[in-house]
């Protein structure tokens, strides 16, 4: 299994590519495994808007928000909160995304 994160959540390296953090030999690849399942998770949201089902996807854009909390997760929950035009909602999730992962 590949792939890479931003930060090794162990020893805080930058750009981990691959199973194995290369500094401190972290096993990634159940972060790996979640961070994939909150993607799809974040597709199947998007999906689900783009079919009307709206309750779906806030299923979906919850679950991805549960798995993994980064920007796109937030992004994709905020897209199903505009669609069901909880404003309030919008609102908190676009502060926690320029508060907590401002690039």
């Amino acid at each position: 299994m590949t792939g890479w994160l931003e930060r090794c959540p162990t020893c805080g390296a930058r750009r981990v590519e691959g199973p194995c953090c290369r500094r401190c030999r972290t096993d990634l690849r159940q972060v790996l495994v979640i961070q994939r399942a909150a993607a799809d998770c974040r597709r199947r949201a998007l999906a689900a808007i783009g079919r009307g089902c709206r309750a779906e996807a806030g299923e979906f854009a919850s679950r991805a928000c549960t798995l993994h909390r980064s920007r796109d997760s937030l992004i994709a929950r905020a897209v199903v909160a505009l669609a069901d035009g909880d404003f309030p909602l919008v609102l908190r999730l676009w502060q926690e995304v320029r508060q907590d992962h401002a690039t």
